[in-house]
């Protein structure tokens, strides 16, 4: 919930699967340009989920980021052999997140000041993301 929350008050396209097996469905409908993609979901795991995605026409273009709590090596590698590009460990750090979307989507953010009011989001064209 915090990274769709995060996600929307940045004015960017949210939609969210309850688990993998919804996520895989959701990209047959909807191609976003990035996946956070929680590796531990009931019905059909992130890893599966994962694989599956990329095997789909454009699921190859995708940049699918991992959520999980582990910051161990052996759960990154198995990660990235899943086709994730990257990983972002919970809980999940909004500097970090925002950090590594940039990174995988070229996109760059401009923050307000702090203390100054909050400025309208700017269009979503930027990236569309879906989480799950």
């Amino acid at each position: 919930r915090l990274i769709r929350e995060l996600l929307t008050q940045v004015g960017l396209p949210v939609r969210a699967a309850a688990d993998g097996a919804e996520a895989v469905e959701l990209f047959h409908a909807w191609h976003p340009r990035l996946i956070w993609m929680d590796m531990r979901m009931p019905v059909m795991d992130g890893y599966e989920a994962a694989r599956r995605i990329r095997a789909l026409p454009g699921g190859d273009a995708v940049a699918i980021v991992a959520l999980t709590a582990s910051a161990f090596r052996e759960a990154r590698d198995r990660i990235l052999a899943a086709g994730c590009a990257e990983m972002l460990t919970r809980p999940v750090d909004e500097e970090a997140l925002f950090g590594l979307m940039g990174r995988l989507l070229g996109l760059r953010f401009q923050y307000a000041p702090a203390g100054a009011p909050a400025a309208a989001p700017a269009p979503a064209a930027a990236a569309s993301t879906l989480i799950r």
